[in-house]
């Protein structure tokens, strides 16, 4: 059985195309749930956290990993 007409195939390429286009089209970017001067507020407040607790941790870590080698030998 050999036919002279070929198969004829449709091509994916257009519903492969409109979900790429989807993907790529652009979007509004909402970064922060704060705006304004709130968002002022928090990053200050966040900062005087950082900058106060971050020193104190760093200090009582070195000390426990310092003391550590006496509490072994005991």
């Amino acid at each position: 059985m050999n036919s002279t007409h070929p198969i004829r195939t449709r091509s994916a390429w257009p519903w492969l195309a409109l979900p790429a286009a989807l993907a790529l089209a652009p979007t509004p970017a909402h970064a922060s749930f704060l705006h304004g001067e709130a968002l002022d507020t928090m990053a200050e407040v966040l900062s005087w956290i950082v900058i106060v607790l971050v020193p104190v941790v760093g200090i009582v870590a070195f000390w426990l990993v310092h003391i550590l080698p006496e509490k072994i030998a005991h």
